[in-house]
């Protein structure tokens, strides 16, 4: 969620950033790995309930409708910063949560940067 954050900050304080590092990064998994690979009961339940408890691993993690609905709200893939930065992100090849191609999204938003992957 860091990069997410931190992407979205761009807009505030886009002359203070000087560079930018993402590991294993997943701006956007919100929907796109969560919402999206919900089945249809879990959806139901988080509609209706306005909260569902998901599983992973040893933890159990509360994801609320609102949630869900801000991430919809703050989508950052479309997004391109011309800003000259340099940019690094670091992400491991057998990472099992999150594809490594949430990454190299990243690197497509950073028009005229320098970037390292």
């Amino acid at each position: 969620m860091g990069s997410w954050i931190s992407l979205n900050q761009f807009k505030f304080f886009k002359k203070q950033i000087i560079g930018f590092l993402g590991i294993g990064s997943a701006p956007q998994f919100l929907e796109g790995l969560m919402w999206n690979k919900f089945s249809k009961k879990m959806k139901k339940e988080i509609t209706e309930n306005g909260i569902i408890n998901l599983k992973h691993g040893n933890y159990e993690y509360p994801i609320s409708l609102q949630l869900i609905k801000d991430g919809k709200k703050n989508r950052v893939f479309h997004k391109k910063i011309h800003t000259k930065l340099k940019v690094t992100m670091v992400h491991g090849q057998k990472d099992e949560s999150v594809p490594v191609s949430y990454s190299k999204k990243i690197l497509k938003i950073f028009v005229n940067s320098k970037k390292k992957n």
